[in-house]
């Protein structure tokens, strides 16, 4: 068995792995990079009620990554999920305080 001050060093040199680990195998950050990496594919409006089931789950920063995603498929129109995006997401910033 190690001595303290080893055991302590060995356990501060092995956490940035564990944390990276627990987040690669957060099924709902995994669920989160898919969609991500599949938003131009998806329209606006399902990105729209992805970022909504996130905003439920209280994981406010996702919801807006979504909605950005979403809000750049739609910046150039002239169309009703473009204002519904901008709304959701003042809402979230006025949540967050900023």
């Amino acid at each position: 068995m190690l001595p303290l001050p080893r055991r302590a060093g060995a356990i501060l040199k092995i956490q940035p792995h564990v944390r990276r680990t627990k987040i690669l195998t957060d099924p709902l950050k995994i669920l989160f990079a898919t969609i991500l990496q599949l938003a131009d594919k998806a329209s606006a409006n399902v990105l729209l009620l992805i970022g909504k089931f996130y905003g439920r789950l209280n994981e406010l920063d996702d919801a807006l990554e979504v909605y950005n995603a979403a809000l750049r498929k739609v910046e150039n129109q002239e169309v009703l999920v473009k204002y519904i995006l901008l709304s959701e997401m003042g809402s979230i910033l006025n949540q967050q305080g900023r």
